[in-house]
């Protein structure tokens, strides 16, 4: 798997627990020589080949503990309308908290387990529900097996069960396609299996090939490929493309069935591309994914999305950084022509802007299938040497490519973020946010009559990983 990606538990704020994105290491450990929690010997009638037997059961093995406690205060208004004269305003607060162990048997065999309570503060039990209508209560994050040096291959490595998953072009951004973070904010991993495969073709260039089921009963099968060239010095190259075929894709444009699920699509292939250039001062990079596919009754698809930009670092001698992205998510005007033109990304985890954009904070983006086109500014500064304090900011300016009634402008919003680094694994985080809505946002606004109000939200956060 390529080292540059990042598989994570989910930490939607701004703090993240970040993991090589290989096959993951421990990264710390105890010796223990015990036997495990429930451990039965041989049972009567049991072989050391039939259920009861426990084969090399008293060799020693590696113990890692890890977990994470997610804190928040918010305050939000004009989520579901832009409309001051339906306010939605709420004031709550959220709360997740993850504690997992992952045990190396040897040096081929581990197994890593995640439990996980997210929820509104105050209460204690809820639904899962990917449909974000409903959410909380104590799930199984984590439950998978990992396997080195598979079949007799040093290099082969294989993931089996509950996984996370992100299959991310820059390190700590979300996956401009697939990422198990988005949108079900309790179960932050997919089912599944991933195989691995570093070097195959040459050094610097890895394999993968995986097959997850996704939280909206869709299914997921793909296969990429990573190249990293030598850099000199400073200067760090990376290029990723895959090939992917998702089978029950959920399409929310279209008017829901008469169960009130959302209408799906037969098969979606999605191919993808993207680079990164990363000098000492100066960072490139760019994404692009084109679709075909499907859709049924003889519909079928014809999206495409692009995202690029790069970003300045300067020292001054505190590390001041300047950037610039632009996306572009192509979008269905006419549902009659059977061609659905519409840049199908459901689990896209791009959280630039609070609001429009993050999938803990606001995410209103999702009201659209694709159809949406920004210019994102940013700039962001270190108070101290050791980056302990620092401001971030960021304007984004949002356009749909299709009308679909009242205009083009889906809406301008500025964010400014203060992070406190109280420890290595404990960060505040101040934000405030303003979305102003334009008048193509009132077409597909949940709430209406919808108006072009101002959307804002400020919070407090509070996160700690171990």
């Amino acid at each position: 798997m390529p080292t540059s990606r990042v598989l994570v538990p989910a930490l939607f704020a701004l703090a993240s627990v970040a993991a090589a994105a290989d096959l993951p290491e421990n990264l710390s450990s105890s010796a223990n020589g015990n036997l495990p929690p429930g451990y039965l010997p041989t049972s009567p009638g049991g072989s050391e080949t039939s259920p009861g037997s426990r084969l090399g059961i008293n060799g020693s093995r590696t113990v890692m503990v890890r977990g994470l406690v997610d804190l928040d205060a918010l305050s939000q208004n004009n989520y579901n309308d832009g409309n001051d004269d339906l306010s939605d305003h709420r004031g709550y607060g959220l709360i997740r908290a993850e504690l997992g162990i992952k045990v190396k048997m040897d040096e081929k065999v581990s197994a890593a387990i995640t439990v996980a309570f997210y929820d509104e503060a105050g209460k204690t039990t809820g639904e899962i529900d990917p449909s974000r209508t409903t959410k909380g209560g104590t799930v199984m994050d984590d439950a998978y097996i990992e396997m080195k040096e598979f079949l007799g291959f040093e290099q082969l490595g294989v993931l089996a069960g509950r996984q996370p998953f992100a299959w991310n072009l820059r390190e700590q951004h979300g996956a401009f396609l697939y990422d198990s973070r988005a949108n079900d904010p309790a179960v932050t991993s997919w089912d599944g299996v991933r195989l691995g495969y570093a070097g195959l073709l040459a050094p610097g260039i890895d394999v993968a090939g995986y097959a997850y089921r996704q939280p909206d009963d869709a299914t997921l099968f793909g296969a990429a490929i990573d190249w990293k060239p030598g850099g000199a010095g400073d200067n760090r190259w990376f290029f990723t493309g895959s090939a992917n075929l998702e089978r029950n894709v959920t399409l929310r444009t279209l008017p829901k069935n008469g169960d009130g699920t959302f209408q799906t699509g037969d098969e979606l292939i999605t191919y993808y591309a993207g680079g990164e250039v990363d000098f000492s001062t100066l960072d490139l990079f760019g994404e692009f994914a084109m679709q075909q596919g499907d859709q049924g009754n003889g519909t079928t698809f014809g999206g495409w999305g692009a995202s690029g930009g790069g970003n300045l670092h300067f020292q001054l001698p505190q590390e001041l950084i300047l950037g610039v992205q632009y996306d572009y998510l192509t979008g269905d005007q006419d549902q009659t022509d059977k061609k659905n033109n519409a840049f199908i990304n459901n689990w896209e985890a791009v959280s630039d802007t609070l609001i429009v954009e993050h999938e803990k904070y606001g995410e209103l983006s999702r009201y659209a299938q694709g159809n949406l086109e920004a210019l994102k500014l940013k700039a962001g500064i270190a108070f101290d040497e050791s980056n302990s304090f620092r401001v971030n900011g960021i304007y984004g300016f949002y356009r749909m490519n299709e009308s679909l009634g009242s205009g083009t402008s889906f809406g301008q919003e500025a964010d400014l973020i203060l992070t406190w680094q109280y420890t290595y694994n404990a960060t505040f985080n101040l934000f405030g946010a303003g979305f102003m809505p334009g008048d193509g946002f009132k077409d597909v606004a949940p709430g209406q009559p919808a108006s072009t109000d101002l959307i804002y939200l400020v919070g407090l956060n509070l996160g700690v990983v171990f």
